[in-house]
């Protein structure tokens, strides 16, 4: 087993000196969509020196050569469009940073002389009444 103290690995049979122990696990994204990063690290395995410290290994060894970072990209979800230079590029009829929002097309009111508007995705549809039509229901 290797226990972690002052960023250093104490050595077992499993994490021989100058080695690197195991990668932890992924940390939790840090974003809900778009240009979101998970990291994880691993730690230098270095003995103790003769007092029990670890001042040998940090003295021959700098903080970036202790620890080691990897870094992936995550949550790139794009609801109704596509992912493009970190960027979610919406279909039509939804916006949104995760062009997750659907469009609402009857919010203009397109409906005239009392219609009624049923909004759809990138579409609307007029319900006209009595003595009028056409797609707006305007003659």
């Amino acid at each position: 087993s290797v226990v972690i103290a002052f960023g250093v690995v104490i050595t077992s049979a499993q994490c021989p000196i100058g080695t690197y122990d195991t990668w932890s696990q992924w940390s939790a994204c840090n974003a809900s969509c778009g240009g979101g990063t998970q990291k994880r690290w691993q730690s230098l395995c270095c003995p103790p020196d003769a007092s029990g410290n670890w001042a040998d290994c940090r003295a021959t060894y700098n903080l970036t050569e202790i620890f080691q970072y990897d870094v992936k990209p995550c949550n790139q979800l794009c609801s109704h469009g596509t992912f493009i230079n970190d960027r979610c590029i919406c279909d039509d009829g939804y916006t949104g940073l995760c062009c997750s929002t659907d469009i609402d097309e009857c919010a203009s009111t397109p409906c005239q002389h009392g219609g009624s508007c049923v909004d759809g995705v990138n579409r609307y549809h007029c319900t006209c009444v009595a003595g009028f039509t056409g797609s707006n229901c305007e003659t």
